[in-house]
């Protein structure tokens, strides 16, 4: 997206962007300057449509590519940023309004802590002298919440002015007679603590003159005794609706129907005042409907209808049958309950009232229509007592007709009396009923909603109703079996302990303009004050959340545009989370808002699971308060995108397989329940950040397999409390997984901590791109073989050590070397102890520890030690301790900065660091020694030699290096370490690494194809290299051909120019399938993939070529013949006479030869069986199964054809079955033909006779 305005029009991105922005809406935004004169880098939107969702919307921000959003060119203060948009209170900067438009502004916080009011101007301008109307709306209402609007002239004098108490949320105020010049506003609002959540709307616009009425009686019924009475009021409007102040105009009333039944008893006609004219009307004792109508000279008339009632009729008990509540018989007295019992209907005609008694209500088992009219509504109120809790109200029941349950155009007062069986609100309807209510006020009920029934629902609901509250007083389950449907735009108004239980579904679907939204009783934003109790400011925590459950079906289950607020309660049987999700759930939750909760997130259920797993809601935050732990038969899926916010004593144990599925885009992040920074303030404490160790981390056991983690962030792990796994991400050895672009921020360590403690079982350790840490010793027991890959890091604390008794192969190479080394040297992984800059010190970590014959078949190459040789009590002196007659392989490694000898050798001890008995190549090198008559590059304290050849030394001068030896030469007792000839330089290169040069990748090998590559040599000859050839179905090279030891799919020759079968040329070796010794094991018509290695005459190997693959056809096959998609066939009739031939493409055995690769040879004649000479003979482009005839073919012709395949080697089919049609090109007519009987002239008789003719004849073959 790019917003103009943005200098350079650069990419701007959104923090939040699955909350979309609604349509239609002006927005206004935040800019920073910083970075320079470039300007404009940082924008954060704020004027959002906000009504009472402001605190989440307003967590959307913008920032530039270029800036991170915790940079100071912006805050994070919400306060701060409403009050930099703050309407400025001096009349000389007031903000311009247009006339008749909508704007929001807001009631915030100001300057300076005693300032209780937020004073702000605005102007418009007028073109001609007008009477203008201000309209504020959605004013902070409740105790202090005082309002005050003028309207000033340009030189500050007042010409109107109002004040609200806080009573009501909106202030109309006019002045009449303005001049044509600029006016001024000014409102003076009191500052709340939830005024700057909500705008409010301010109007200013320009009265019109009269045009047209709108007509109401105070009461719209009155009883006929002669006395009662009633006024009509007509107010003056102009074209758009407002009020025409100062309007005088001269309004006639008049009784157009039911004049016997009242009479006017005022002036009449009357002059408007202010635009208002009224006039009073008084019953006679006759019954009746009363039409008024008001006129005015250029004016259209309007009417309205008073009811004249008679004795009222008094009603109770059961309505069995179809029946009618008639105008003529209101208002009705309710002495006792009704309840419409099932199949039966109750309809209420328009302006009918019905009155009920103290205790009385009207239950709905069948149907009750009560269709009023905006002119006529149905009014249902108390008796006796018209207060709230008059009488009881209305109940729609389980088995009420939905489809017969309307309340349209009605106002129900008093209701909800209470009491033992009684209803508490003005209406209440068990969730399997779902009545039409439209266009109904609730006024002075003790609940003015819809109170639906709590407990357990076992089969399917439906909630529809849009324009009243859903009361909720008590839990609300849904069973396994029961789905709850909620249409758009439903409030739902939660008591206290209210909780929603769902383990069947919720499919709550709202819109972006019609969101579905679960708030607190106390909430009087929505529908005012349903509880009855004034106005009242919500809390965190008024009611519980909405619990998801493992049972629920998937599909049914989603939540979308649902806004939750004021959730979180806690205590005894609540959920304590706005939305509490079992794993075992995987329901869609998207576009869903969490605000002013306890807790605003997504809950997750902690414990043990033993079977699969899927969690893929990305739309807020999933909060974690405790462990969870993955059996090992189970395996969990995280989509990307997801954010985890953790609790203290909070961990992942996983004994089966997580799989994290993050990407470059979306990755998943883990982070601290405080920070604030990632999806906002969670936890409900304002503006936090998260501290390093706010959480545990993720911990593999041994029984874990098949992990994967990609594109992962931590923050703030690594807790190390009782219970905890004090790191980020912890692994047993056993364990095995994969990890890719994982990122820690802020963890106690930064890193994989690898599970300390004795082992005796094999292990293979390949974690590349994030550093193992250990932090205790770790021993390789006899029984055991520790293989260490390629690219592996460790970063090693004091207390740690390998002891090996077993085996260890750490088998690195060149460019991707195995690193062993402090945990606060930087340089290697970066900052791993989250100590900022630091680097590692000699003897930070103890070494590696080899004891026994056992440990003599061990491997360290290309490995780099560093830091090591700590000493002390239970810890390693030395890098490479060598003990008890161990004598391991040691070739390109590097010992560096320790802080004793290097290696270290005793007990017989004879380690093979360079042309010794296990004919290692040597290559390593000693850093830090020289010089240093305190510790040794090798110190041989056996009787054993030692062989070090081929290794580097830092210096050339024999005697220096003999300085940095300790062996026999400096006590007889020892052995000798032989250590000459010497490498010159460090890691010397003696091979290069080949480069692969034909086939080219996917081209056809034959039986005697040649693989060529580059020679590696470089400083020798190249009769000194050998070549490793791998050949593989998968580029994993991970499985033999086909044989029992894993070599199979390893071919090692000695290539030279002299060899007969290759050549040497151009600096290329090349070497035939056919010489290859598992050849014959090769499979026809398979693709392989193929890599080499080049080996030096001392057994230094170079990397791997690069991956290519080849096609392999060891026998070329002939093609079969084409059998069918044959057009045109079976006698077709061709329009053309230069024909189209079709056929589907043939088959090859060979799959190298693909329908891509094969022509055709195609035949026609006119004689079936092709004898003779063919006249017609055309071979296709390679193909092409399809052949356009270049010549044209004879009219009215019949020619058979037929095809054969070829393919690129031209081995031909069988020809295909052979096919026919027809040329008719040109149309032409049947022949003449005569009439036969009856002749001409004869003469017919009878009732019937023969006629004949001879049968015509048509040149067209299908005619």
């Amino acid at each position: 997206t790019f917003i103009s305005g943005l200098n350079s029009r650069v990419n701007i991105r959104e923090d939040n962007v699955d909350m979309p922005l609604p349509l239609g809406v002006p927005y206004c935004w935040i800019t920073s300057n910083h970075l320079g004169s470039d300007g404009d880098k940082a924008v954060r939107l704020s004027r959002q449509y906000l009504t009472s969702k402001g605190d989440t919307l307003l967590t959307n921000k913008i920032h530039s590519d270029f800036i991170p959003p915790e940079n100071d060119g912006e805050t994070g203060d919400y306060h701060s940023i409403l009050r930099g948009l703050d309407e400025p209170e001096e009349l000389e900067l007031a903000y311009e309004l247009e006339l008749d438009t909508d704007y929001q502004a807001f009631v915030t916080e100001q300057p300076g802590a005693t300032a209780v009011l937020d004073k702000d101007a605005f102007f418009v301008v007028l073109d001609q002298p007008s009477t203008i109307q201000l309209t504020l709306q959605n004013l902070p209402t409740g105790q202090n919440a005082t309002t005050t609007a003028q309207i000033l002239l340009k030189d500050g004098t007042v010409k109107a002015n109002k004040t609200n108490t806080g009573s009501e949320n909106n202030i109309i105020l006019y002045a009449e007679s303005m001049p044509a010049d600029t006016i001024y506003i000014r409102t003076n609002l009191a500052i709340t603590n939830e005024g700057w959540k909500r705008p409010y709307t301010i109007k200013v616009g320009k009265i019109g003159v009269p045009s047209s009425f709108i007509l109401q009686s105070t009461l719209s019924a009155i009883v006929a005794n002669n006395n009662a009475e009633t006024t009509v009021t007509a107010e003056l409007i102009d074209e758009t609706g407002k009020h025409t102040i100062g309007a005088n105009n001269p309004v006639t009333f008049t009784i157009t129907s039911g004049a016997s039944s009242a009479i006017l008893i005022s002036q009449n006609p009357v002059d408007a005042i202010n635009g208002v004219a009224t006039i009073r009307i008084q019953s006679t004792n006759i019954p009746g409907v009363v039409v008024i109508e008001a006129s005015s000279p250029g004016l259209a008339a309007k009417q309205t209808q008073i009811n004249v009632y008679g004795n009222p009729t008094e009603i109770r008990g059961d309505i069995t049958a179809n029946s009618s509540w008639t105008l003529d018989n209101s208002p009705y007295i309710l002495t006792g309950d009704i309840r419409v019992k099932p199949g039966a209907v109750l309809t209420i005609d328009p302006g009918v009232i019905v009155r009920g008694k103290s205790g009385t209500g009207i239950y709905i088992e069948g149907g009750l229509i009560a269709n009023g009219s905006a002119s006529l509504p149905i009014l249902f109120e108390g008796a006796d007592q018209q207060i709230p809790g008059g009488w009881c109200g209305i109940r729609f029941e389980s088995s009420a007709m939905d489809d017969k349950c309307i309340l349209n155009h009605c106002i129900i007062r008093h209701g909800g009396q209470g009491g033992y069986s009684n209803l508490v609100a003005a209406i209440e309807l068990s969730g399997y009923s779902d009545p039409q209510i439209t266009n109904t006020r609730l006024e002075n009920n003790k609940i003015n909603g819809l109170r639906l029934d709590s407990g357990t629902y076992s089969s399917n609901i439906n909630l529809n109703v849009v324009g009243l509250p859903y009361c909720v007083q008590g839990d609300i389950t849904m069973n396994a079996s029961a789905i709850m449907d909620v249409a758009p735009g439903v409030v739902f108004k939660m008591w206290p302990k209210t909780d929603f239980y769902v383990y069947g579904g919720i499919s709550a679907q709202g819109t972006n303009l019609d969101h579905i939204t679960f708030t607190s009783f106390q909430d009087d934003s929505y529908f005012g004050d349903s509880n009855y109790n004034g106005s009242s400011l919500p809390q965190p925590g008024d009611w519980g959340g909405i619990g998801i459950y493992g049972t629920i079906n998937d599909a049914s289950t989603t939540l979308e545009y649902v806004d939750i607020q004021y959730a979180g309660a806690a205590g005894y049987g609540n959920l304590n989370t706005p939305i509490y999700l079992e794993l075992a759930a995987n329901p869609t939750i998207h576009a869903t808002k969490i605000s002013k909760s306890v807790f605003n997130g997504i809950k997750l259920q902690t414990g043990t699971f033993s079977s699969d797993i899927h969690l893929n809601n990305h739309h807020l935050p999933i909060i974690v308060s405790g462990d969870i732990t993955i059996s090992e038969s189970a395996k969990w899926t995280i989509d990307p995108g997801i954010v985890f916010k953790m609790w203290p004593n909070s961990d992942f144990y996983i004994q089966g397989e997580l799989d994290i599925l993050g990407n470059e885009n979306s990755p998943v992040i883990f982070t601290s329940y405080r920070d604030d920074s990632i999806m906002g303030d969670t936890n409900g404490d304002e503006n936090t950040n998260g501290v390093t160790g706010d959480y545990g981390g993720i911990s593999f056991s041994g029984t874990s397999s098949g992990s994967n983690l990609k594109n992962v962030r931590m923050y703030f792990a690594g807790d190390g409390g009782y219970g905890d796994t004090g790191f980020p991400l912890q692994a047993s050895p056993y364990a095995v997984f994969t990890m890719e672009n994982i990122d820690l921020f802020k963890c106690t360590t930064n890193g994989v901590n690898l599970i300390a403690g004795n082992y005796r079982s094999n292990i293979h350790l390949d974690l590349t791109g994030i550093p193992f840490t250990l932090t205790d010793n770790f021993t390789v027991e006899s029984s055991a073989t520790m293989s260490i890959s390629k690219g592996v890091h460790f970063k090693l604390w004091p207390d740690a050590d390998f002891y090996i008794y077993g085996q260890l192969n750490a088998v690195g190479m060149r460019q991707d070397s195995i690193i062993f080394t402090s945990y606060r040297d930087d340089n290697v992984d970066g900052d791993t102890n989250n100590d900022e800059v630091s680097r590692g010190v000699h003897g930070d970590w103890g070494g590696i520890y080899f004891n026994g014959q056992t440990a003599s078949a061990s491997i360290l190459s290309h490995c780099t030690l560093r830091y090591g040789g700590i000493g002390g009590y239970g810890d390693n002196a030395y890098p490479l301790y060598l003990d008890a007659g161990a004598a391991p392989r040691i070739s390109n490694c590097s010992i560096e900065y320790s802080r004793n000898s290097g290696v270290f050798c005793t007990n017989g001890a004879s380690p093979d660091l360079g042309g010794g008995q296990h004919q290692s190549p040597g290559g390593n090198q000693f850093i830090g020694f020289l010089n240093d008559q305190s510790r040794y590059a090798i110190f041989n304290d056996g009787t054993a030699n030692v062989y070090a050849k081929l290794n580097f030394w830092e210096t050339t001068d024999p005697a220096l290096i003999a300085t940095n030896i300790f062996d026999k030469m400096d006590d007889n007792r020892k052995g000798l370490v032989y250590y000459d000839p010497i490498q010159e330089s460090p890691h010397d290169p003696l091979v290069g690494i080949p480069e692969i040069l034909s086939p080219n990748a996917g081209h056809e090998l034959l039986a005697d194809g040649l693989l060529i590559w580059t020679s590696a040599a470089i400083n020798q000859n190249e009769d000194d290299i050998t070549y490793t050839i791998q050949v593989d179905e998968n580029n994993t090279f991970d499985s033999p051909l086909a044989a029992s030891n894993k070599t199979a799919n390893t071919d090692q020759n000695k290539l030279s120019k002299n060899t007969p079968t290759s050549f040497h040329s151009a600096n290329a070796v090349a070497i035939s399938l056919q010489e290859l010794s598992f050849f014959n094991q090769l499979q026809d018509n398979t693709t392989y993939f193929w890599r080499v290695q080049a080996i030096d005459k001392l057994g230094n190997k170079s990397d791997f070529s690069s991956v290519s693959h080849f096609f392999f056809n060891k026998y070329n096959n002939p093609p079969q013949a084409v059998v069918s998609g044959f057009s045109p066939r079976e006698g077709t009739e061709i329009r053309l006479s230069k024909p189209e031939l079709s056929w589907h493409p043939a088959i090859d055995p060979d799959q190298s030869d693909a329908s891509s690769t094969l022509k055709y040879n195609l035949q026609l004649n006119t004689s079936s069986d092709f004898s003779g000479t063919i006249q017609h003979q055309y071979q296709t482009q390679i193909g092409l199964a399809t052949h356009e005839v270049p010549d044209p073919l004879d009219e009215n012709a019949h020619y058979f054809w037929r095809v054969l395949t070829l393919d690129d080697e031209g081995l031909p089919s069988a020809w295909s079955a052979v096919n026919d049609f027809w040329i008719n090109a040109v149309d032409e007519p049947p022949a003449e033909f005569n009439l036969l009987s009856p002749g001409d002239g004869d003469q017919l008789t009878g009732d019937s006779y023969n006629f004949t003719w001879e049968k015509a004849v048509d040149p067209d073959p299908n005619d």
